[in-house]
């Protein structure tokens, strides 16, 4: 359908897509671009789940920032201090620690968190006494 549009489309050109409407604070259309992805032979790689998870995040849709996490999870993409800042932003508005914690703790395994990631956890405990003891 987006060939239909004009010119041939890229993964490129649908992650700067889905870019701005995580930008306008529609997450609807991000996760649309992200689902015609595959009907038009394109791939969806780190950068376009990541910033599938980003507008979900600012959406504030953590249980979709979540999802698109657990999917980069589930294939060989590999999550880095992007998702991790995503997901953790997503839950602390969501204000679910839970998901937060567990969220940590699999990131520290795999990323290297910094200040931001930690900051988005510090968010999401209402209490830093909570995120310290991680």
């Amino acid at each position: 359908r987006l060939r239909e549009l004009g010119p041939t489309p890229s993964e490129v050109g649908c992650n700067a897509a889905m870019h701005a409407c995580s930008e306008g604070q529609q997450w609807l259309f991000a996760l649309g671009l992200m689902g015609v992805m595959p009907e038009n032979r394109l791939a969806a790689n780190a950068v376009t789940l990541n910033t599938a998870a980003r507008a979900c995040s600012d959406g504030e849709q953590w249980r979709l920032t979540v999802a698109v996490l657990a999917s980069m999870a589930a294939s060989t993409l590999q999550a880095d201090h992007i998702s991790c800042k995503a997901g953790l932003g997503a839950c602390g508005r969501g204000s679910v620690w839970p998901s937060a914690q567990l969220m940590l703790r699999t990131a520290a395994r795999h990323v290297r968190c910094g200040t931001a990631e930690y900051n988005a956890a510090l968010s999401a405990v209402g209490q830093w006494e909570a995120a310290l003891t991680q």
